[in-house]
């Protein structure tokens, strides 16, 4: 093929030039894109057809985190591959490095998303609680944002270190305008961990009683014994005694 290649550039046509390159340039950068897009998705399709031949847990994982990088993360690395046997800008240049850069750190968050929904769907069948999981895969999923987020501000050439100080001021401040939300939030978590009550218990809080129906990130809802529904944040439970007849 590169023979036959090298034999059309000899005619005048293919010696013509297209922004700076000639036609036999585009066609052989073309078939190493074609060719690089091909080698991608073979070992694509080996390494999830090796994958699935496994029952382990593990292997399933990383089956599931294969599948999450999806097409056009394959499509552009190799046109960024093919683009190397063009004559091209230096900025040209630099904006596709910018590019392949969001593109790598985009699907390394698509693919870290993925592992924690695989982890997060796996210890619910196993039993646990659903709630407390999908809250801790919401949180692990806002830190795998903000880590590629950092990353991609510091290879664009931000200075992260004095943002991240500004961030920090930005924080407290907002800490303290979101304090009922942020105590309401840290209430969920020690009801999910301390398990002081649980969803269809009886229970008494404060001058409230009722069975429990529901345990949100923001509240608790009961049902009292006069059909009505009680709302109780979870900040306010945290501090308050509570009564669990069902635990007798």
């Amino acid at each position: 093929m590169f023979s036959f290649l090298n034999q059309l550039q000899n005619y005048p046509f293919f010696q013509m030039e297209i922004l700076g390159n000639r036609i036999a340039d585009w066609i052989f950068a073309l078939v190493m894109f074609a060719l690089a897009l091909l080698v991608l998705e073979m070992i694509r399709a080996l390494v999830l057809n090796r994958l699935r031949k496994f029952k382990v847990s593990s292997f399933k994982m990383a089956a599931h985190v294969v599948k999450a990088i999806h097409w056009p993360f394959y499509v552009f690395v190799s046109i960024y591959f093919a683009s190397n046997f063009l004559n091209t800008h230096v900025i040209v240049q630099e904006w596709l490095l910018y590019l392949l850069v969001i593109f790598i750190i985009y699907y390394a968050i698509k693919a870290g998303t993925a592992l924690i929904d695989f982890g997060a769907n796996r210890a619910i069948e196993k039993g646990q609680g659903e709630e407390k999981i999908r809250l801790l895969s919401g949180i692990a999923k806002i830190f795998v944002w903000v880590i590629a987020i950092i990353l991609l501000l510091e290879n664009f050439g931000y200075n992260v270190t004095s943002l991240l100080a500004g961030l920090g001021i930005t924080g407290i401040a907002v800490a303290f305008a979101a304090q009922q939300f942020l105590g309401d939030v840290i209430g969920a978590f020690a009801i999910y961990f301390d398990k002081p009550f649980k969803i269809g218990d009886k229970i008494s809080v404060g001058e409230f009683e009722g069975i429990v129906t529901k345990i949100g990130i923001r509240s608790v809802r009961m049902k009292a014994p006069t059909g009505e529904e009680i709302i109780i944040a979870n900040g306010d439970i945290s501090k308050a005694r509570i009564k669990n007849f069902g635990a007798r």
